[in-house]
């Protein structure tokens, strides 16, 4: 009976979970800034040709070659996670929630694998829970899967990928069977697909115990299953590198020395102090609760029940990832860092297991049930921002609407569009795959081109900054759309 009340509070974890995300993914009829509109667009024209990741298709202007938001060939990010949103969208048409959509499903399904990880470590259901519950109002990881957050899609399945390597590994570790060696490198083959050399953290951990047991057994049996499972591992990621390399040499040397860069150079005017990851806590874990984390790590420490293999390895991977990131890297970004945050719910929840289990009481478990999920979800954010007062998300959502259905407005037979707000023409050319946009008005030699070619342009009136000068207003095959953009 008590297994069966266990598993009937993972299914609705899960069932709330899932819909959670499928809202997230719903709310925000708009593509977001950084960075969703970028892979948005991207995804869209993988549709059409999976093994040719293009950003803008043809543009008037010349294309930027140091400019990732500027692209024609974009290999700024590894694919699968592009591939994924293109076939979503294959399925169930061209939307924002189609895009959205494989981050819905992974982000439900790492409820799952954190439950098993943490069983797999503890052998405990009431802390297997708690972490599945954290992870399952997770603020930050909502906020990914929505496009909020910066990073957004990219992150969400590269966390998953992480995730089901170390899910994978925690399985090796239980039952030492051969397969998940494989599951290993394909998983971790998948997370650097998706986010390149961090996505072989696993075998830090992994390489972590292998030489704790060198040094006690004097065995180096173990490393031939690392050297197996990291073959199978670059025979899922190397393919697409070399593809790349060969197809489009200049392009893909370029994001390799760009990629390079962030450990030494801040890009971008992403800095921030070496404190950057660990002010970003309560963004991460929810407010207060990352106190428990040393808390979490002492009960471990302290009992003899739990796996030590597979706490050297996942503490090892979340210290040095913290240490590495926060110490070395000069490019500090939020999203880089969430990866590991699975790692210090599974210590934050065996600090409440511990709670509840010496309290036995009713009532004081559900305060902290409801307190975790409160905590974690901060309900008062997402208030705030679907909040009509949030001028921001209202004019994104006006926008939108306009791009959606700019062809009603303009002639049939349009190719070129200009004058709009900044980086809002990626936008209109998710909208519309047969429109090249241009952002502001065009250069005087860029009108004499379309002049040329007796090319009609299409431009959106005057407004706040975006100004249509003399020589725009003067064009022969002019078309102005008289909807005001915000």
């Amino acid at each position: 009976m008590k297994i069966i009340k266990q598993n009937l509070w993972l299914i609705i974890i899960f069932i709330v979970g899932l819909a959670m995300r499928l809202y997230a993914a719903y709310m925000d009829p708009f593509l977001h800034d950084w960075d969703e509109r970028f892979h948005a667009l991207v995804a869209r024209n993988l549709m059409d040709n999976f093994f040719e990741p293009i950003l803008i298709k043809n543009t008037i202007i010349a294309f930027n070659p140091i400019d990732w938001s500027a692209y024609h060939i974009w290999l700024h990010k590894q694919p699968l996670f592009l591939w994924q949103m293109a076939l979503s969208m294959k399925i169930f048409g061209v939307s924002e929630f189609a895009l959205r959509l494989p981050s819905v499903m992974m982000g439900s399904l790492m409820l799952l694998m954190i439950y098993r990880i943490t069983f797999n470590l503890t052998q405990n259901k009431t802390t297997s829970l708690i972490a599945a519950l954290l992870l399952c109002f997770s603020n930050y990881q909502i906020q990914l899967i929505s496009g909020i957050e910066g990073m957004d899609h990219n992150d969400v399945a590269f966390e998953f990928y992480m995730m089901a390597s170390c899910w994978a590994y925690t399985e090796y570790v239980k039952s030492n069977n051969w397969y998940w060696v494989i599951l290993i490198g394909i998983f971790s083959g998948s997370a650097v697909l998706n986010k390149w050399l961090v996505g072989l953290a696993i075998y830090l951990g992994w390489g972590i115990n292998l030489l704790i047991s060198v040094y006690r057994t004097k065995s180096i049996k173990e490393l031939r299953w690392i050297i197996i499972s990291l073959m199978i591992c670059c025979v899922i990621f190397l393919p697409w590198q070399i593809y790349a390399f060969y197809k489009w040499p200049k392009e893909a040397l370029f994001e390799m020395q760009f990629n390079s860069r962030h450990i030494t150079e801040v890009l971008e005017g992403h800095w921030g102090p070496p404190s950057y990851y660990f002010d970003a806590f309560d963004l991460y874990f929810g407010k207060y609760l990352w106190w428990l984390i040393p808390i979490g790590i002492f009960y471990f420490f302290q009992s003899k029940k739990f796996d030590s293999k597979m706490i050297t390895a996942f503490s090892s991977i979340f210290i040095f990832t913290f240490c590495f990131f926060s110490f070395v890297v000069k490019t500090k970004v939020h999203s880089h860092f969430f990866f590991v945050v699975p790692f210090a719910l599974i210590f934050i929840a065996n600090a409440f297991s511990n709670l509840i289990e010496s309290r036995r009481n009713k009532i004081i478990t559900s305060i902290i049930i409801i307190g975790i999920s409160y905590l974690s979800i901060q309900p008062k954010y997402f208030i705030d921002y679907l909040n009509k007062g949030n001028y921001i998300r209202e004019k994104f959502i006006h926008n939108a609407n306009i791009y959606r259905n700019i062809k009603k407005c303009i002639p049939n037979d349009t190719k070129y569009v200009a004058n709009i707000n900044a980086l809002e023409h990626i936008n209109v050319m998710f909208y519309n795959n047969d429109i090249t946009a241009c952002q502001k008005s065009l250069a005087e030699k860029d009108l004499n081109l379309l002049k040329l070619k007796k090319e009609k342009l299409t431009v959106f009136e005057s407004h706040n900054e975006y100004q249509l000068n003399e020589t725009t207003l003067q064009f022969p095959y002019l078309f102005i759309i008289h909807q005001k953009l915000r």
